[in-house]
């Protein structure tokens, strides 16, 4: 699932041009998904259900982040909200 999850920034914006980074590579969407991710973290949900989702939603924001901070430490970077 992470693997699937750490590609999900390129799929929404394909790497077809060196510029193409664009909102969903921006650090103001990279701050949003951590306020989620934050959020997600502290929910307790009472059934299997809720736990599952849970932890695909942490799974899913922290792969996320992980793309996001790599790509921030290339000579690009990111873009702090896109165009």
């Amino acid at each position: 699932l992470a693997a699937i999850f750490t590609s999900l920034p390129d799929f929404l914006e394909p790497a077809t041009n060196p510029n193409h980074r664009q909102f969903f590579h921006s650090l103001v969407f990279a701050g949003g998904v951590a306020c989620c991710w934050r959020a997600v973290l502290d929910w307790q949900p009472d059934t299997d259900d809720g736990r599952f989702l849970r932890k695909l939603a942490l799974i899913a924001a922290g792969a996320y982040i992980c793309h996001l901070a790599l790509d921030a430490t290339t000579a690009k970077s990111l873009p702090f909200l896109g165009k």
